[in-house]
């Protein structure tokens, strides 16, 4: 990854009975992530694990958890309107926010 690459990423709450949660009673959410300039495809994305007790997951949570090294342009990607097919990119720049 090159210095202020932009990143993509979808958070997920793991559902059915993979949402099974650790003792300290956190809930796991996957951020999933590709970075275009480096050939990733949003097909097939890369994840990371982020333990959340209230679930609420904000950009410095993904920051902090973020496996590679550098820095990072982050931004989400968002449903769009009834439609789940239709979504937006949000940059996010506030550490203390709330990712999508």
């Amino acid at each position: 990854a090159h210095h202020g690459e932009t990143l993509r990423f979808r958070v997920l709450e793991p559902r059915g009975k993979h949402a099974a949660r650790p003792m300290s009673g956190a809930r796991p959410i996957l951020v999933f992530y590709h970075i275009p300039g480096d050939g990733d495809e949003a097909e097939t994305p890369n994840a990371f694990p982020v333990l959340k007790p209230d679930g609420q997951v904000m950009l410095q949570d993904v920051r902090s958890k973020f496996p590679l090294p550098g820095t990072y342009h982050f931004r989400f990607k968002l449903r769009w309107g009834p439609d789940p097919l239709q979504v937006a990119w949000m940059d996010v720049t506030n550490e203390a926010a709330q990712v999508p």
